[in-house]
């Protein structure tokens, strides 16, 4: 088992449609994805990660943008086993997230 990684960031949520997390209801998936998704996914993938934990600060409505300098978030990958990337790979990661 790998040690936990850390990646910091700030989001940006300009639609009205998408919630932060997965937003189910009784069982029930409302919207196709959430911001929490968008971000977990890609990075997933990069780092090789079994799950992963997001950590945001503060919550929004679903119904709520977020602009300006974005929302603070820590996503904690768990069990990663390719954690160590260059700066290459950062950025393409990042691109990949606007």
């Amino acid at each position: 088992e790998h040690a936990p990684y850390f990646i910091t960031g700030r989001y940006c949520k300009y639609s009205r449609q998408l919630p932060q997390t997965a937003w189910i209801i009784e069982g029930e998936r409302k919207g196709k994805s959430s911001v929490q998704e968008m971000i977990e996914g890609p990075v997933m993938q990069l780092f090789k990660a079994d799950s992963a934990k997001f950590h945001s600060a503060g919550r929004e409505d679903v119904d709520v943008r977020m602009l300006g300098d974005g929302r603070p978030f820590v996503l904690e990958l768990l069990s990663p086993r390719a954690p160590h990337q260059d700066a290459s790979q950062y950025a393409i990661l990042e691109e990949q997230l606007r």
